[in-house]
């Protein structure tokens, strides 16, 4: 799933095995003002919900906030992408949304009212290390996204902890480090993790998907996006 902010260089990925479509945050930053005001939708808006009903409907909503100190600058458009992005989350979800910070993987953040969540995003500091980004997002996968995953045996779940099929938004600036290595500065390990572990409980692809939000215009950010989209694609 491609999200873009309108008006800036941005761009974003998600690893291959996650279905891809071509939203921008100003269209879902308008189904948020129309359905904040309880008003008719025009036609291309309500398509719009259709497909996100459709497609992320049902699904548990996570978002994890890259909070390094390069995302600084961008703090005031990433609070709008957040409240823009979760309302729509809300309605997919309507028990609870859930937020985490690179700088906290394991601190989780529950809410079915955005307020709490919003104003969390908006205070937040912006002080953590880009470079340890292999570890933060390790961990949210390791220890949250892969423990909630169901484990069948002859059709039956024995996993007491699993959830819904979620989506996970990942806002981040991609600034994790030298791309001109050819590897997305690490991150694609646990993301091959994920995608190793979705096979071996013989899961399908969309049980958990990656949107990764790209924010700001370093050219490096970019490459180590596009690098991470390309990890998953022999295996998937």
């Amino acid at each position: 799933m491609s999200l873009q902010q309108p008006g800036t260089s941005q761009d974003s990925t998600s690893p291959s095995f996650i279905s891809a479509s071509n939203l921008r945050i100003r269209d879902i930053d308008k189904v948020h003002y129309e359905l904040r005001r309880s008003k008719p939708v025009d036609q291309p808006t309500a398509e719009l919900v259709e497909y996100l009903e459709h497609n992320l409907g049902g699904r548990d909503q996570f978002f994890f906030i890259d909070d390094s100190r390069s995302m600084r600058n961008d703090n005031k458009t990433i609070s709008e992408g957040f409240r823009a992005l979760a309302c729509i989350a809300q309605r997919l979800d309507p028990d609870q949304v859930e937020l985490a910070f690179a700088s906290r993987p394991q601190k989780i953040y529950k809410a079915s009212r955005m307020k709490k969540l919003e104003k969390l995003v908006k205070n937040c500091e912006y002080r953590g290390e880009g470079d340890m980004m292999e570890d933060r997002i390790g961990k949210l996968i390791d220890n949250t996204i892969i423990p909630r995953l169901p484990y069948r045996k002859f059709g039956v779940n024995f996993n007491i902890l699993a959830r819904k099929p979620v989506s996970v938004y990942v806002f981040t600036d991609g600034n994790w480090g030298d791309a001109s290595s050819g590897s997305a500065c690490g991150v694609e390990r646990p993301v091959k993790r994920l995608i190793e572990e979705l096979q071996r409980r013989r899961l399908g692809r969309t049980q958990v998907s990656l949107h990764f939000v790209r924010f700001g215009d370093k050219e490096n950010g970019k490459k180590n996006l596009e690098l991470l989209d390309e990890c998953g694609r022999p295996d998937m």
